[in-house]
């Protein structure tokens, strides 16, 4: 009986097992997807430092400390440097080289077009920003304007510009030209008319800024020098009654920088005083008479025009213009400047007059005869009196002596504002100044020149 009842008792510890089987083979419940989340997290901190690191890679470290004269680009050494064969002026000029600036990024966005305007380099590691890059709104343009006219410095050339602005310069920074030192008398310097009130600035502090503001006869003035080519313009910073801040927006047209105003984010054109987009499209601003004249040249002419001498504002010795003006080098594309039309080398100097729809350049090389003379011309229909004083140095007047808005700029850069214009061919001999001692002072300017402003 007792084995009987053991071997009806094991099967039950089978049928135990058997019963248990199923829940062994069961599948088990899978654990909370922590594990993917964790790899996302991974994958954006890794994308993140790769974005970090390509930005620090595309900028060099800035200079620190007090705006100084940095070294010239490889571009301008490799010219001087690299003497080439002599040829002809034509076929020198058939070779010239034009450097493509990089694009600009537009996006379409809320109802309108905006601009991405900075240099390639707009960050510089270790430093502060380089230049700001900002978003423009370009829906409105200006009649006439086309967005590809408005280019971005390439980043070997945006290195070399200035980068500093100068808020506004007090009134303690300016003495009568007769009492100032330090400048000898071929030095130049770039003269401002504002009514019958004349200032002049060292062309030594002024290429060494984005820009100066000032205040000439209580009216708010914006002086600027445009590099790459060669000339200094001068606004009335002031619409509809407000005064504008304007800042470097990090591009050019037609060879001039383009500045912005704080006010609106307008896109402004130093040489014309138009707004080319934003809100001012198509405003202007009055450009003003700027003439670039010897220390010697001043002094004669005006004698007590207030002249910059502050010693806190940094000075070029010119170098890196001079490179640039001796080299092929041509940093903005060319939409009228044709190089093997012969008329004039690229980067030859002239005075250019524009009255009336009519523009005429003059070769300063070529009218300069070793001494001061004046020319007497028409154009517009208007007669104009033009006096060079140098080959760097020139300035033209009306009927009556009033200052005009000629500016000495390089060729190109004439042509590619005014492609219609001409060649002045001189016809007769240049009369000396020496006799009469006529510089081309306005009589507005000879009756004021000794009130300050």
């Amino acid at each position: 009986m007792d084995e009987e009842e053991i071997e009806s008792s094991e099967p039950a510890p089978q049928s135990e097992a058997n019963a248990a089987q199923p829940e062994t083979s069961a599948p088990q419940p899978e654990a909370a997807p922590t594990d993917l989340r964790r790899n996302i997290w991974l994958l954006i901190i890794v994308l993140a430092v790769i974005i970090i690191a390509w930005a620090i890679s595309l900028a060099s470290p800035p200079e620190r400390g007090q705006p100084r004269q940095a070294a010239p680009p490889q571009d301008y050494q490799n010219a001087r440097a690299a003497p080439e064969p002599a040829v002809a002026p034509q076929q020198q000029q058939r070779s010239l080289p034009v450097a493509k600036p990089a694009p600009l990024f537009q996006v379409a966005g809320g109802g309108g077009s905006y601009m991405l305007a900075a240099p390639d380099r707009a960050l510089q590691p270790g430093g502060p920003l380089y230049r700001k890059a900002c978003m423009f709104d370009v829906t409105q343009l200006a009649q006439g304007v086309a967005l590809e006219d408005i280019v971005r410095m390439q980043g070997r050339y945006a290195a070399q510009a200035p980068v500093f602005h100068v808020e506004e310069l007090p009134e303690a920074s300016f003495q009568p030209a007769s009492q100032v030192e330090g400048l000898s008398a071929d030095d130049i310097v770039v003269a401002v008319t504002v009514g019958d009130t004349v200032r002049a600035y060292p062309l030594s502090v002024v290429r060494s800024y984005i820009g100066l503001s000032d205040r000439i006869g209580g009216r708010p003035v914006f002086l600027c020098w445009n590099t790459f080519v060669q000339r200094a313009s001068a606004l009335i910073a002031a619409t509809g009654g407000k005064d504008l801040q304007f800042r470097d927006a990090g591009v050019m047209y037609r060879g001039h920088n383009v500045y912005y105003d704080v006010e609106t984010g307008s896109l402004w054109d130093p040489a014309s005083g138009l707004a080319l987009t934003g809100p001012l499209a198509g405003h202007s601003v009055e450009a003003l008479p700027v003439s670039l004249l010897t220390w010697a040249g001043l002094k004669e002419a005006h004698p007590d025009s207030l002249t910059l001498v502050s010693e806190s504002l940094h000075a070029t010795d010119g170098k890196l213009d001079r490179l640039y003006a001796d080299s092929p080098l041509i940093p903005f594309p060319l939409r009228h400047f044709e190089p093997a039309t012969g008329e004039l080398p690229a980067k030859e100097f002239v005075l250019g007059v524009f009255i009336d729809g009519q523009a005429r350049a003059y070769p300063l090389s070529r009218l300069y005869q070793g001494q001061p003379g004046r020319i007497s011309d028409i154009v517009g229909g208007k007669r104009v009196n033009i006096y060079v004083t140098s080959e760097r140095t020139a300035h033209a007047t009306s009927e009556t002596g009033d200052p005009l808005d000629a500016p000495v700029i390089l060729w190109v850069g004439w042509k590619e504002i005014h492609p219609e214009t001409t060649l002045y061919a001189p016809s007769e001999p240049q009369e000396s100044p020496a006799a009469s001692r006529e510089t081309g002072v306005s009589r507005s300017t000879r009756r004021s020149t000794s009130s300050q402003p």
